[in-house]
């Protein structure tokens, strides 16, 4: 039987060092905390996105750790409260943390979607 597998697909160096999140992530205006030791630790954010989120943290947490992390869309005014997700840490360099959302619930993730589409 003839081999009829193709030759193999060069992928580019800088297409692999692109972006490889599965949901995108936007820059928006949200609270947002981080749990170290059994303290929550204030964020600066800076991205969100159906499958994590980054921030601003002062205490860095080592990469592939898994810590809860806390945020609130919409600010203070927010009718809606503080949404707990258990996260991984993809992300940690300088002060600068991402992280990805490991149990964010479906109901959860549609509000991000509501909120990054709301009109500005």
């Amino acid at each position: 039987m003839a081999n009829i597998r193709k030759a193999p697909v060069e992928v580019p160096e800088d297409h692999r060092k692109g972006n490889r999140r599965a949901f995108p992530r936007w820059k928006m205006d949200f609270e947002v905390r981080y749990q170290v030791n059994d303290k929550w630790l204030e964020g600066k954010p800076s991205e969100i996105g159906e499958g994590g989120l980054s921030l601003f943290a002062e205490k860095l947490v080592p990469l592939e750790s898994e810590i809860f992390v806390q945020y609130r869309l919409g600010g203070k005014e927010s009718k809606d409260g503080w949404i707990t997700v258990k996260s991984v840490v993809r992300h940690a360099q300088d002060k600068s943390l991402g992280v990805e959302f490991l149990n964010l619930r479906r109901h959860d993730r549609l509000k991000i979607l509501d909120f990054v589409n709301q009109p500005r």
